[in-house]
């Protein structure tokens, strides 16, 4: 992995994962949910606002992170 790439990945993650799963539990979301099937997960609108900043998508864009998965692989 390149330095750019693990810059822009690397951190101290913001949330921990019963956070993000709320109001499921970690044990629920990781047993009933996690690569089986979609949850929808309710919230306050502004709940993950910081997930994801405009300026951090961009970076990942940049460096070729969020790209369509066929281009990612050379098919595209």
């Amino acid at each position: 992995m390149s330095a750019d790439i693990a810059s822009v990945i690397s951190g101290t993650p913001a949330w921990t994962c019963a956070e993000l799963v709320a109001p499921l539990d970690r044990q629920t979301f990781l047993g009933e949910y996690y690569d089986r099937r979609p949850v929808h997960l309710t919230g306050a609108p502004d709940r993950v606002r910081d997930l994801l900043s405009w300026s951090r998508l961009a970076d990942l864009l940049a460096i070729g992170i969020a790209t369509k998965p066929a281009r990612a692989h050379g098919m595209g």
